[in-house]
């Protein structure tokens, strides 16, 4: 009797677990992401959003590595009133 209550246990946690991994989500690339440039690690900051990109500061001066990659910065884009993101 006690065997089968664990037993029991177990298959009532085993299908929990696999239904919350059921869901599914979709990533989209945001308005401001560009196709030509490394960009990740978007968050939240100040009603802001704060990510890395190696996309270049200036249109003349450019920084790079010893292996001519572009240096990664951090950007912050703020909403205006036509934001949809």
């Amino acid at each position: 009797m006690k065997k089968l209550l664990i037993i029991y246990i177990i298959l009532f946690v085993a299908l929990l677990k696999a239904g919350a991994q059921n869901r599914h989500y979709s990533a989209e690339p945001a308005p401001f992401s560009s196709d030509r440039y490394d960009e990740f690690s978007p968050a939240m900051y100040q009603d802001s959003i704060v990510f890395c990109s190696n996309q270049p500061d200036d249109l003349f001066i450019r920084y790079v590595t010893g292996n001519k990659q572009e240096h990664f910065n951090i950007y912050c884009i703020n909403p205006d009133d036509t934001a949809t993101w």
